[in-house]
């Protein structure tokens, strides 16, 4: 058993890497109401993006915020445990990074 209360290093690499791209999906999901558009009921990370190119909006994110896909159901319920694809403060910043990147747009 795991101690959620204890920090964050010791949540499990798939609770983990699936909060992490709630947060990546919520993020898109909000830009693309932004946008004006209703968001697909998907939590696919490359079909946000398509939505997002159709409105004009071109969302740059790095391979290993791509790679979070994988965690939105698989890793919640395979056996084997799925790895992150970068260390967990690496993907932190990048989604720190994608956050005033898109508010920036906002603004």
């Amino acid at each position: 058993m795991h101690c959620y209360l204890c920090g964050w290093w010791s949540v499990t690499w798939a609770a983990w890497g699936f909060l992490a791209q709630q947060t990546l999906e919520k993020l898109l999901k909000a830009f693309l109401v932004f946008r004006s558009k209703e968001p697909p009921r998907s939590h696919s990370l490359q079909r946000l993006l398509q939505e997002l190119a159709e409105c004009d909006q071109v969302v740059l994110l790095a391979p290993e915020l791509l790679e979070l896909d994988d965690f939105a159901v698989l890793a919640r319920y395979d056996s084997e445990p799925t790895p992150l694809p970068a260390e967990r403060r690496k993907i932190l910043e990048l989604l720190e990074e994608l956050q005033v990147q898109l508010l920036a747009q906002l603004l």
